[in-house]
């Protein structure tokens, strides 16, 4: 593959907090941990993130299709009057985006709950039939009424497992291959986990409590082990401590026409940033292969013109051969907390950043590790180096 340098303009990359009157009266800590919750989905539309979220959902679906589900999508356009019949969307009916549709009349863009799955499979008269086992990736909204307004509409995406079944053994044996392809999967992503079961009111929860390194542990009010982190120095740590906590809630049991519905889900962004996190204090090497969507990477200044950019990637394109990105610039990598020294959370096993001086001076600063310094190499040599280093 050629190479692709990507130059993300300041404006492109705005300040969460400066659209969310919520955290601009609050202190520096409390801003940082907004911006991480609301702007937490921006790296799964980032190059490395949609790299991630590509390997991270072709596993699961291989998992998954040994529990015999099949994928379905469910549209986000659904008639209003479902938000009258959700319990969890009813006190957001007024807030529901309505549009006049050519053909189907009106129509409101809908959060795809397992309500909305229990409403489609009734309404079809599938629920007295045999057993129903469907699946779904793809993204969601959700309302959030916070005191302290910082989040009022979030996007994300989602992973989503439905199952229908006769009776409650059936379902549970459905409930055990769930679980088996959940812990196929953090095994194989190599991330130490808790399986945790939690009654609360008519729901039975089995959850996955990912324990990331780092941070002390405590406990939250249901009594789940929750790892909390030290130190918020920077929005690194600020992000293990909301992906930490990050529950695979496994299967809603109710009775309902004569069946039994369970559901399954999974948050694909929090496996992102977990990803992403573990990645900043061990490295991809200790990840599986597939989720190292970068073999090495370079950072251009933002200070470098389209002009020079071009022309760094004619001079690396020339001599070069494998799968090369200019994913972050100096405005991103600061939003984030990311500095070249933390540059493995891209997945890359060498970075190189150029800015300004280093393309005048004809030099490139190298980091291989975070563990490492960085270097100072010639430009010239930079296609050679990059090429010998196990690509």
């Amino acid at each position: 593959m050629g190479i692709t340098v990507l130059r993300s303009d300041p404006w492109l990359w705005p300040s969460f907090s400066d659209f969310s009157s919520g955290t601009l009266d609050r202190s520096r800590l409390e801003a940082l941990i907004a911006d991480k919750s609301i702007g937490a989905g921006l790296l799964t539309w980032s190059p490395v993130g949609l790299r991630i979220r590509e390997a991270l959902c072709d596993r699961l679906r291989y998992e998954i299709a040994a529990a015999h589900f099949q994928e379905i999508e469910f549209p986000l356009l659904l008639p209003p009057e479902l938000s009258l019949e959700v319990e969890r969307l009813r006190p957001h009916q007024h807030q529901m985006y309505r549009a006049q549709a050519p053909i189907s009349g009106v129509v409101g863009l809908g959060a795809t709950y397992e309500e909305t799955f229990e409403h489609w499979i009734a309404g079809r008269g599938l629920f007295t039939r045999d057993e129903i086992r469907l699946f779904q990736i793809g993204p969601k909204f959700r309302h959030v009424d916070s005191p302290k307004r910082l989040i009022r509409l979030r996007q994300f995406i989602m992973c989503d497992l439905y199952a229908s079944a006769r009776t409650r053994e059936d379902l549970r044996k459905i409930h055990a291959e769930v679980e088996g392809t959940f812990e196929r999967f953090l095994d194989w992503m190599g991330i130490p986990y808790a399986r945790v079961e939690v009654l609360e009111r008519d729901l039975a929860y089995v959850q996955f409590v990912v324990h990331d390194a780092g941070g002390e542990e405590r406990l939250d009010e249901r009594g789940v082990s929750i790892r909390a982190s030290e130190s918020f120095g920077d929005l690194r740590d600020v992000g293990r401590t909301s992906t930490v906590a990050m529950y695979m809630e496994v299967a809603t049991s109710r009775q309902e026409e004569h069946a039994i519905a369970g559901s399954y889900g999974w948050g694909i962004e929090r496996l992102i940033n977990l990803v992403l996190d573990r990645a900043c204090g061990t490295g991809f090497r200790s990840m599986p292969g597939p989720l190292r969507p970068f073999q090495f990477a370079v950072l251009a200044h933002p200070s470098l013109s389209r002009d020079e950019i071009s022309g760094l990637r004619d001079v690396l394109g020339r001599t070069l051969s494998g799968d090369v990105a200019c994913l972050l610039d100096d405005a991103v990598r600061q939003s984030f907390g990311m500095r070249e020294d933390r540059a493995v959370a891209l997945g890359c096993d060498l970075v190189v950043v150029i800015g300004k001086r280093e393309l005048e001076e004809g030099t490139a600063i190298v980091v291989r590790s975070p563990l490492d310094g960085p270097q100072t190499v010639s430009l010239g040599d930079l296609p050679g180096m990059l090429s010998g280093n196990g690509m």
